[in-house]
């Protein structure tokens, strides 16, 4: 993170108060290093792994592609066995983004995310450690391709409450075990 905040040539370093978005996209662009550059710095806490740590990134940037989830489904499931590291070279990556970009989480019900209601636009969602139960529930089907609007009925009343989540996220969970389904194996490419 430092030497990439202290390079020049770096766009990220440029004041962004200075720079109108567009400028400031360009330049992102034009930085031909960026990729490597990143990598290199998570190496310093990941050794090895730089086919996983680029990819994890790529991924995660498509969060600041416009219009993303109504273009492609920007989603990653990494799948390997238990103790092969998998969430640490995750979170470590994924924490080249500002904490107000993520959303990590080690644990979910597979409803939860009917509940919480919140605008997903331009964010991540990192899930560790997915199991069967939240892979190939209906609520994570249709959250993960398109995003999702509940009616959820209070226990013991006749009252039902419209949930409607804003967006979608770049969703991005690791699993040692779970199996997921046809129907969900097209929304993680």
């Amino acid at each position: 993170e430092e030497k990439l905040r202290s390079d020049p040539a770096n766009p990220f370093t440029k004041a962004s108060e200075e720079m109108h978005p567009e400028d400031k996209t360009e330049d992102i662009l034009e930085f031909s290093d960026l990729l490597k550059e990143v990598t290199e710095e998570i190496q310093k806490k990941v050794v090895g792994e730089k086919n996983k740590i680029k990819t994890i990134f790529l991924v995660s940037c498509g969060r600041l592609v416009k219009n993303h989830q109504d273009k492609t489904n920007s989603n990653l499931m990494i799948c390997a066995n238990s103790g092969a590291g998998k969430d640490f070279v995750c979170r470590n990556t994924l924490k080249i983004w500002n904490e107000e970009s993520l959303e990590h989480y080690t644990r979910i019900s597979p409803t939860a995310l009917d509940h919480y209601e919140f605008n997903w636009n331009d964010k991540i969602l990192y899930l560790e450690d997915m199991d069967n139960a939240i892979l190939n529930s209906n609520t994570f089907k249709t959250f993960t391709s398109s995003g999702s609007s509940t009616l959820i009925t209070a226990q013991n009343k006749n009252i039902a409450n419209k949930k409607i989540i804003i967006g979608k996220p770049i969703v991005i969970l690791t699993t040692a075990a779970a199996t997921p389904n046809k129907e969900l194996l097209r929304r993680f490419p």
